[in-house]
């Protein structure tokens, strides 16, 4: 068994005793993944993770030790901590080099040309689409994934294959059907209201999505580009006392993360 860790903000660190006493033998980082050696079966697991460029074996806390459900979900995780990183954990800039080429990068692989004089910041090219966009395209293995300029391309598409019961990488539910988990995607209308119904219907309404890297008991951590306006990193959605989305930052789906 593997385990994704998601503490977004401080990883975790990896002792040597299943004591919060024990020896700290290194911190692993968002992201990383460990295979299980042993379940204690109290709150440490014993697990094998990689740490200064060799396997290491230690105990863990599992309040930031999420199961890998697939390997699609490790892949997205590392393709997220990848970009966060290089956008300086929200430090980097749209319109300041070398974050300004990087976004440039996700437009040019997304096909369909470039903001005017490579603008980063142009009010009508916003990058957060192209940002996802990358984060899958990286992620590697996402078959079928509408990938888009527009979030509503690939909303509509994961609500129109949940419905039909057809094979899609990811599967649109209503914030009351579905629980948010790391590696799921939470979509937001933007600017005009949208309902799940009508995402439901259209394709092309203002919208925006985040990646879910870490669940809390009261609150979700998303990572998502072109946030909070111009680079990549961290929002928090709140949840409602029985661990659904509670609709506070304008959410319309979560889209459960089916890759393999």
């Amino acid at each position: 068994m593997r385990y994704i860790v998601s503490n977004v903000y401080n990883g975790l660190n990896l002792r040597a005793s299943p004591s919060e006493s024990g020896t700290i033998l290194g911190t692993m980082p968002f992201a990383t993944v460990c295979d299980l050696i042993e379940d204690t079966g109290t709150k440490w697991k014993k697990v094998r993770a990689p740490l200064n460029g060799s396997a290491t074996i230690g105990f863990a806390s599992d309040r930031y030790l999420t199961e890998a459900k697939s390997d699609a979900i490790v892949r997205l995780m590392t393709s997220v901590m990848h970009y966060w990183t290089l956008f300086d954990r929200g430090g980097g800039r749209e319109g300041v080099q070398p974050f300004k080429d990087e976004v440039l990068k996700m437009w040019d692989e997304l096909g369909g040309g470039r903001p005017p004089d490579n603008d980063t910041s142009h009010r009508d090219w916003p990058w957060s689409a192209a940002g996802m966009c990358a984060f899958i395209r990286r992620a590697g293995g996402y078959t079928a994934f509408k990938f888009a300029a527009g979030h509503s391309v690939y909303i509509h598409d994961s609500i129109v294959k949940m419905k039909a019961n057809r094979a899609a990488p990811f599967w649109g539910f209503r914030i009351t059907e579905k629980k948010p988990e790391v590696g799921d995607l939470i979509a937001q209308w933007r600017v005009r209201h949208q309902t799940y119904d009508t995402a439901a219907a259209s394709d092309g309404f203002k919208s925006h999505t985040d990646v879910v890297c870490q669940v809390l008991e009261d609150s979700v951590r998303a990572i998502g580009a072109n946030v909070p306006t111009d680079t990549v990193d961290v929002k928090v959605y709140r949840l409602t006392p029985t661990g659904f989305l509670a609709g506070s930052r304008n959410e319309i789906a979560i889209m459960k993360n089916m890759a393999q």
